[in-house]
């Protein structure tokens, strides 16, 4: 065609026109026996560089359109999105996803670099710190230098500890494990070799893993309360004790066990008290320990008295900080402290403090 010169290599609209010149010379003569007419073809590539014979006249053309890459948001690159629930990412953690050819053709194009990927190496991150919440991925630059239809999976990268065995959880965090598969169109639709390319998503384009931490206090923490009564036996259940929030709200009781005059009991209690990630916090929750005190029968005897019992009047502040191992597992810090003594005067006296893990 006319757009196709020496100046431009021949090429026009993507094509590459062969320019080859050839002669094509018929020898005509008459056989001397026979009368009859014979023809000799003689074929010459007019190209002084050209060497030997022909038998047939060969033209070649070759089509290389102008390749496309997505990149940008006029030809928007292949990407997704992570979340990740339940904390906050760490400093130096960081979440990788993988792209490959979803079927042979388009690993060979990615092998023949009919298809080619900027510079994320097939791999690409999102990371911390902070939170993750549909933080956006991509795969950098990808180029189609030809028409066709080209299919990829997306998927995120899983340490070798998260599988199936396990339901994919490693460390406390469940990890994504569906595909995402992205199909991109290329297409020369006005076969002038500009391409087109456009791009499709099956599956969804959201990755999101679940962090979940948990501490059972009352089998690890186990918080006893004691009590003694001096001057006679103590009967079964004849005190009782209560724990409330920090709201005022009772969350756990007892009674006493039976014991002997001076015999100390002990009663476990918070037994139910649990904590999961959502409760870490740099604040710690608070719980008040009381016995439950009976009407004052005697008003001119100092303190509560019952049935010729003195009550104590000490009540017992109870402060549990929960931190998280991040690893799938709590800890507690509890700090106990009295804050009204045995005649019911308010005091602030730190009677200790311990840690504990989720065993």
């Amino acid at each position: 065609p006319d757009g196709a010169t020496e100046a431009n290599g021949y090429v026009f609209e993507g094509m590459k026109y062969d320019p080859t010149v050839w002669t094509v010379t018929a020898t005509v003569s008459v056989d001397s026996e026979s009368g009859a007419l014979e023809v000799a073809w003689s074929i010459m590539n007019n190209d002084p560089n050209a060497t030997g014979t022909h038998e047939y006249v060969v033209f070649n053309n070759s089509y290389t359109p102008t390749p496309i890459t997505l990149e940008d948001d006029t030809n928007a690159t292949i990407y997704g999105a992570k979340t990740l629930t339940g904390r906050d990412a760490l400093d130096t953690e960081k979440f990788e996803f993988t792209i490959e050819g979803a079927n042979q053709e388009t690993d060979d194009a990615i092998a023949d670099q009919t298809v080619t990927f900027g510079d994320t190496d097939l791999v690409t991150e999102v990371s911390g710190p902070g939170a993750i919440d549909n933080a956006r991925f991509d795969f950098g630059s990808v180029t189609f230098t030809k028409p066709g239809i080209y299919t990829f999976d997306i998927n995120e990268k899983r340490p070798a500890e998260a599988n199936a065995s396990n339901g994919y959880k490693y460390n406390g965090i469940t990890y994504d494990t569906h595909t995402c598969q992205v199909t991109v169109a290329v297409t020369d639709e006005n076969k002038d070799g500009t391409l087109a390319a456009s791009v499709s998503y099956y599956g969804d384009q959201l990755f999101t893993n679940a962090y979940t931490a948990s501490v059972d206090y009352g089998a690890n923490a186990k918080l006893f309360v004691a009590k003694t009564l001096n001057g006679r036996d103590m009967a079964e259940g004849e005190f009782g004790f209560t724990i409330k929030d920090g709201e005022g709200t009772v969350v756990d009781q007892t009674t006493n066990d039976a014991s002997a005059n001076g015999v100390q009991v002990g009663m476990e209690m918070l037994r139910n008290l649990k904590f999961n990630q959502s409760q870490v916090s740099s604040t710690p929750y608070t719980y008040v320990v009381d016995e439950t005190e009976p009407q004052d029968d005697d008003a001119e005897k100092a303190g509560i008295q019952s049935k010729g019992v003195t009550y104590d009047q000490s009540q017992y502040r109870i402060d549990i900080l929960v931190g998280d191992n991040y690893d799938g597992t709590l800890n507690t810090t509890t700090t106990v402290t009295r804050v009204m003594d045995a005649s019911g005067v308010t005091v602030e006296e730190a009677l200790g403090t311990y840690t504990t893990n989720q065993e």
